[in-house]
């Protein structure tokens, strides 16, 4: 039987929230970078107390270096663990270039794993840095408190979904800003250079 459309109805509904968005107690890391695959964060004492527990070497608030069998081991150690990761972005984009603004949720969830961990000299001062690799993220938000969270196996897919579109705004931005220093009188360094060889 063949039918036409009439009429097409839809659902509205107005929420308030009945508290004010508030960050998550846990353990804060300081983020280095990210990709649309996995992000690299600053480790800490308090981390690595958190994430090996009892395996962790007694003198890791002391330690400099990290460097013996022993840290080589409880680096190993790192890699077995699964860590949830809650990310609470915060964007300030100048007038100028607010058409690049991402649109971003208050916060993201995500559950990772450490792939690397290696020292890194930052001024003068050498810093311990985890790679991660994002490996399961939320497939939708639960209704209710107490809804189980039903996780996505999303390692080796390059899209994660939060990260994908504000990985290209910024790409974009990035080559905005590039051809904007191009197009001002007297160029990028690159172009400076040429000039003065040529």
């Amino acid at each position: 039987m063949q039918v036409e459309i009439m009429e097409a109805r839809t659902q509205k509904e107005v929420v308030r929230p009945l508290d004010s968005p508030r960050e998550e107690e846990g353990l804060h890391a300081d983020l280095v970078d990210y990709s649309v695959g996995g992000t690299l964060i600053e480790s800490s004492p308090e981390l690595l107390k958190f994430l090996l527990g009892e395996k962790c070497p007694a003198n890791a608030d002391e330690e400099i270096e990290y460097e013996g069998e022993y840290w080589e081991s409880a680096f190993e150690e790192l890699k077995k663990n699964m860590i949830h990761l809650t990310f609470y972005p915060k964007l300030d984009f100048p007038d100028a270039v607010k058409r690049f603004k991402p649109e971003l949720p208050f916060k993201i969830n995500l559950i990772a794993q450490v792939l690397r961990t290696r020292m890194h000299q930052v001024g003068d001062r050498k810093v311990l840095l985890h790679g991660l690799q994002f490996c399961y993220e939320p497939q939708g938000i639960p209704l209710r408190k107490d809804d189980l969270i039903d996780w996505r196996y999303s390692r080796r897919i390059r899209d994660n979904e939060y990260f994908k579109l504000p990985h290209s705004q910024l790409s974009q931005l990035y080559g905005y800003l590039e051809n904007q220093s191009m197009t001002r009188p007297g160029g990028t360094a690159r172009q400076r250079q040429t000039k003065e060889e040529g």
